[in-house]
């Protein structure tokens, strides 16, 4: 009885947020099974609150509404990386064919250094191990995680702290993500354009994770009050 989880990506090491998946409010739902070429057959179900918290629907109803929210911005900040990473690996991948192109070489290590510095803001990249966020502090994905893991806990409405939280940790994610998309267009287009006059494929976007169908399940480091 849970919603999706947040998106993550693979080697994923974070110390506050695992990008668990929100509980379902109390309320009506229905669940739908097609069996083959049959029509698809549907059947209505109640979620009801466990009789033994004190929690309102009201209460819960809100706790997953917020949590949903907290959800998608942590998936926002996964998928930002996720997309970095992919272009630097598409550079990557392609410049051992640009050898005739000198200016080539130049252009793609500054595209990727600028992504590189807005990857560092989003996520912790020095984190090879689960004991390596006690030396290096967290970044806002790992924030975003650890907020929704707490306003994930327990069965309550969130707190106001919780919202202010949120209040601080969104618009500085805004702002990585507002210059992710500057970096890209004004680098992505001469480095497209480079390759096509190379009669290379250009280099397309995508916050798919590249290698495999989905992401790993991140490590996760509890903190000290989990243990």
């Amino acid at each position: 009885m849970r919603h999706e989880s947040a998106i993550v990506f693979r080697g994923m090491i974070n110390w506050a947020g695992r990008g668990g998946a929100p509980a379902m409010a109390p309320g009506m739902y229905s669940v739908k099974m097609t069996v083959g070429s049959n029509t698809p057959v549907s059947y209505p179900f109640e979620v009801k609150p466990d009789p033994r918290s004190p929690a309102t629907v009201a209460y819960l109803t809100e706790q997953t509404r917020f949590a949903l929210q907290v959800r998608d911005r942590f998936t926002q900040a996964n998928q930002g990386v996720i997309e970095i990473r992919n272009l630097k690996k598409d550079m990557t991948d392609r410049a051992p064919k640009m050898t005739a192109n000198a200016a080539f070489g130049p252009l793609i290590r500054k595209f990727a250094d600028s992504l590189s510095a807005v990857e560092v803001s989003i996520y912790q990249t020095k984190n090879q191990s689960g004991q390596d966020p006690l030396n290096y502090p967290i970044r806002l994905n790992d924030q975003m995680g650890g907020l929704m893991g707490f306003v994930m806990s327990g069965e309550r409405r969130p707190p106001k702290q919780a919202y202010d939280v949120y209040n601080v940790l969104g618009p500085k994610l805004d702002v990585q993500m507002a210059r992710m998309e500057r970096i890209i267009a004004a680098d992505l287009p001469k480095v497209n354009a480079a390759l096509k006059a190379a009669g290379l494929a250009e280099i397309k976007r995508s916050k798919v994770e590249v290698g495999g169908s989905g992401p790993a399940a991140p490590a996760f480091v509890p903190m000290e009050s989990d243990r």
